[in-house]
């Protein structure tokens, strides 16, 4: 029968193995212990902190896995994991607790069994928590990296000061760093939660200057009494030595409120960023959405009036030539078939379109029979060049009715395609006259203008003149598109 030992485990017991060899086996912390704890530096001593701190730290490990700790934030794991060592802290300074620590350990090492075992404890349980976040593949919010970082960071950077710059020894510096370091992690995390339970962020910005100052100078007080009373407790503050409960506390509020407010001004301005970041973003989906449902209203009024136009022409057929009309309602049937593909697309092929101008032309030819006269002078280079889909028949559909319709004698539609100055351009002429200034009424002109503006903006331009004293010119210059 196999034994299959789970894999947090192993991790378990090689992190308490490599924590006692940090502890005891390297520089500078071993002449540390050696000077101050000789009892614990043998073998003995260090086999008691690696048994009874892997025990303990089982037990809290137990306690994440198995109770309502474990849906706790990452961060607010590592918060409750550091009461670990505050309360082997309290328990190693009542009668009790001493005489347990003193019988079970060693006579006079109760503060190093405390704080280094919870040390360990603490590095357990985050990496139990961090164990869990792989298997369960849960991201760490952006919120929880920057605490994290930004109280370690706390820690190396007044790790580095003491250790090459300070002159001055404290017996209980690295004690009273990660006391203060995790006290900070609590302190801003309950900070924060309050922030968002009574809307700060929604406020004016004069309320929230207002706030801030207030809040932060409180929960620095909050912050600089623990800090304190927890120092004095563990007599790591001497009462006679040291300055004077009071005066510790108004010496830590100024350094906690200078930290508290670089939290905030951090906090704040990365909320500024990212809400200005949102808004921008959703002003741009809010632009595209309603860019989309104008081409989609202007595509909804081209084809209703193309398919007015072009059943009047077939009417027209009905009584004098049923054979011709069957023949125009195919011809119809496949403008329609190429319109419907046309309307779910912004753009498509000049050459598409053009096969669609075709179609329609044939169907008018119908109705003007020799009347209607048309010339194609296209650049073969332009067929690929995407234009909206149903402008081109706009534009002649626009030149019949208002230019060969009014001539009894009819007259010519010519279509140019052509490259000009960087820009496609494309050009209806028909024959007839604007009479002065041309009237946009109507529903077709109108929708060029606008898709040109929607799709272009001022890259793309529409004009509409007299030509010659008799022709009329529609003019469309868009940018032109590698393809």
């Amino acid at each position: 029968m196999k034994i299959r030992i789970p894999a947090y485990w192993i991790l378990h017991t090689a992190w308490w193995l490599l924590y006692v060899m940090v502890l005891f086996g390297f520089q500078p912390w071993s002449e540390v212990m050696r000077e101050n704890f000789p009892d614990a530096s043998h073998f003995g001593g260090v086999a008691r902190i690696f048994f009874t701190g892997s025990l303990f730290s089982a037990a809290a490990v137990a306690l994440f896995k198995y109770t309502s700790l474990r849906k706790l934030l990452f961060v607010e794991q590592v918060i409750v994991a550091g009461f670990i060592p505050v309360i082997f802290m309290f328990l190693s300074h009542t009668s009790v607790g001493e005489t347990v620590f003193g019988q079970w350990f060693f006579p006079g090492i109760r503060e190093l069994i405390a704080m280094a075992g919870g040390y360990g404890i603490i590095g357990s349980v985050v990496l139990f928590a961090l164990y869990q976040l792989a298997k369960t593949r849960k991201q760490i919010l952006t919120y929880e990296w920057c605490q994290l970082g930004g109280w370690s960071t706390f820690i190396f950077v007044y790790s580095f000061v003491y250790l090459t710059i300070s002159t001055k020894q404290h017996d209980h510096f690295f004690n009273t760093l990660f006391l203060d370091a995790w006290i900070g992690l609590a302190v801003t995390h309950i900070m924060r939660l309050f922030i968002i339970q009574t809307g700060l962020l929604k406020l004016n910005v004069q309320k929230q200057i207002i706030f801030i100052i207030t809040s932060t100078f409180l929960f620095a007080l909050v912050f600089a009494f623990i800090s304190a009373s927890l120092e004095y407790t563990f007599e790591w503050e001497s009462a006679g030595a040291g300055p004077k409960f009071h005066i510790k506390v108004l010496a830590n509020l100024l350094a906690c409120f200078l930290f508290l407010t670089i939290w905030n001004l951090i906090y704040l301005v990365y909320h500024f960023v990212m809400k200005s970041r949102e808004e921008q973003l959703d002003r741009i989906k809010l632009q595209s959405t309603v860019k989309e449902l104008e081409l989609k209203t202007i595509k909804a009024h081209i084809n209703p009036h193309f398919i007015f136009n072009a059943l009047n022409s077939i009417r027209a057929l009905v009584d004098e030539n049923p054979g011709r009309a069957r023949t125009a309602i195919t011809e119809l049937s496949n403008i329609l078939r190429s319109s419907m593909q046309a309307e779910k697309a912004e753009t498509t092929p000049l050459e598409k379109e053009l096969n669609i101008v075709k179609d329609y032309l044939a169907l008018e030819h119908i109705r003007f029979e020799d009347r209607l006269r048309v010339e194609y002078e296209i650049d073969e280079d332009t067929l690929d060049q995407p234009v909206p889909p149903m402008m081109l028949q706009t534009l002649v559909e626009n030149a019949i009715k208002h230019g060969i319709s009014k001539h009894v004698d009819g007259g010519s539609i010519k279509i140019i395609s052509d490259f000009r100055n960087n820009h496609h351009e494309l050009i209806v002429q028909n024959t007839g006259k604007l009479n002065g200034t041309y009237n946009y009424d109507g529903f077709g002109l109108t929708s060029t203008q606008n898709r040109l503006k929607l799709l272009y903006g001022p890259k793309a331009s529409f004009q509409i003149m007299d030509k010659n004293g008799n022709m009329v010119e529609a003019r469309v210059l868009m940018p032109v598109e590698n393809t």
